[in-house]
């Protein structure tokens, strides 16, 4: 009960142009499918190492778990860099503060 190529051609010929459009499309579906199985892992490059229970590191990048279905980035280096010009910067506020706290006389407190 096999068909021959000449039935299966007398088929191809009695499809509409809706139903060939169909077919090509989900033709080039199927093969954009396959494709994509086929595409490598964005991570597979870095090395997965879970830090403790809420760090997971992923290459150099340390992702942070919120316990709520994300992961935060975390980037200790500029996390540290913020610090230091923060401490930076209050400490130099202070150092001026006491430097002009230091030159007034008892006379620049009194009501005027």
């Amino acid at each position: 009960m096999k068909m021959d190529l000449k039935e299966k051609s007398s088929q191809n010929d009695s499809l509409t142009e809706g139903q060939k459009l169909r077919i090509k499309k989900g033709k080039e579906r199927a093969l954009m499918i396959r494709q994509s199985r086929l595409t490598a892992h964005p991570y597979n490059n870095g090395d997965v190492v879970s830090i403790d229970k809420t760090i997971i590191k992923i290459g150099s990048t340390n992702y942070k778990d919120t316990g709520g279905g994300f992961l935060l980035e975390e980037n200790s280096e500029k996390l540290e860099e913020l610090v230091i010009i923060i401490t930076t910067f209050i400490f130099q506020l202070y150092n001026t503060f006491l430097d002009n706290s230091s030159r007034r006389t008892s006379s620049d407190y009194r009501a005027r």
